[in-house]
């Protein structure tokens, strides 16, 4: 003999009183004559939803200022001051010496 159908409704109530039962998931459906995937299905039915997207606040990263004075050397790396780092220095060409020196030996 077949056993009765049962409405979506009575299989998620049975979700949401499994929650209070105190049983095993699979002693709980063996009580109500279901598969225990059955139970599962119908548990994640009656599961809030979690938000698929969070809200964010998002800043946009604050970009340096833009060099007052670049070099470009032969192999492509660069070299960028400020004009209020120039200003600081006593000597700019001996600086600008090593800094060559020290990036493209050649």
């Amino acid at each position: 003999m077949k056993r009765p159908l049962r409405t979506r409704q009575q299989l998620l109530d049975f979700a949401q009183k499994f929650a209070t039962s105190g049983q095993s998931r699979a002693a709980y459906a063996a009580s109500l004559g279901i598969a225990v995937h059955t139970l599962d299905h119908y548990r994640r039915q009656v599961r809030p939803r979690q938000p698929q997207l969070l809200e964010i606040d998002w800043q946009p990263p604050s970009l340096p200022p833009a060099p007052d004075c670049a070099i470009v050397l032969r192999n492509g790396r660069r070299i960028e001051l400020s004009a209020a780092y120039l200003a600081h220095l006593s000597g700019p060409g001996e600086l600008l010496q090593k800094l060559l020196s020290a990036v493209d030996p050649h």
